[in-house]
Parts: C-alpha cells; structure tokens; sequence
C-alpha cells in the first residue's frame, strides 16, 4: 500500500504496526507520544490506534505493510534486520508475510523457504523458523 502525507485514521482500541516495504523513509508523529524521525525501511513501528499518527516529511515514493489488530514482528527490530531462529507458536490460521530477506522453515509440509515479498499461509500448527531479514507473523481472530 503506497503512503501519504498526513493523519492516519483513528482506531480506538486496536494495536497497529507498520512497516515501511519500499521508500528512504518518513516521519512518523504521535503527538503527546511521541515521534518516529525518520521511519526506516524493515524496521517495524508498533503503536495504539488510539493515538493520534500523522506521516510528514517524506522522503520520495513509500510503500508501506501494515497491519491493525494483533500482530507482531518476527526479526527485525528497532536496529533494523536481523537474523533470528525461533518458534511459531501453534495457533489457529495465521499468515507470514516476509517484508525483507528471507524465512527458513523446518516443518513438514510447508516449503522450505520463502523471500521478500511472499505471504504464507499457517493452518494451526507450529513451526520452527529463521528469519533472515524482517517478516511479520498475523494472527487471525474470530469476532
């Protein structure tokens, strides 16, 4: 999804992350919370919706990978990508979506790796993984 200047839609109750996918990067103000100056690539931004967000200063064409709900970073971090061995907790369906490197994994049935840019697809199972770069894992909740 590409990015543009200004206030970002209020979503009161709901946890939000964003990653910048593509772009040198941006500005990333929360008011009374504080700022993000600048936004760099692969490094995940986590927030309350409840707070006020606005992007400025923008430094060319952005795309951005958000999600609003429950999600959480997998590698990555405020320093950048990194390289991380870990396990996915079993859970209902969720999603692995890669934004930089690549993912290892070691479980039957699901491909080996996956790189930047591809989403896979998790039916409640667990799975042990490395990331090599920045990838967010979605959790689905039924309402």
């Amino acid at each position: 999804m590409w990015l543009r200047r200004g206030a970002f839609s209020s979503l009161p109750g709901i946890d939000r992350i964003l990653t910048l996918i593509e772009g040198a990067g941006f500005d990333l103000d929360f008011g009374a919370h504080g700022s993000v100056t600048p936004v760099l690539p692969f490094v995940p931004i986590a927030f309350s919706g409840d707070w006020p967000a606005a992007a400025d200063c923008m430094r060319g064409p952005l795309a951005r990978f958000q999600r609003d709900g429950r999600a959480r970073p997998v590698g990555g971090g405020r320093h950048g990508p990194a390289r991380r061995t870990g396990r996915l907790r079993r859970t209902g369906r969720s999603f692995l979506y890669v934004a930089q490197g690549h993912v290892a994994l070691d479980a039957p049935d699901y491909p080996r790796h996956i790189a930047s840019n591809e989403l896979l697809v998790i039916d409640a199972v667990a799975l042990s993984v490395t990331v090599s770069g920045c990838a967010l894992k979605i959790g689905i909740t039924a309402l």
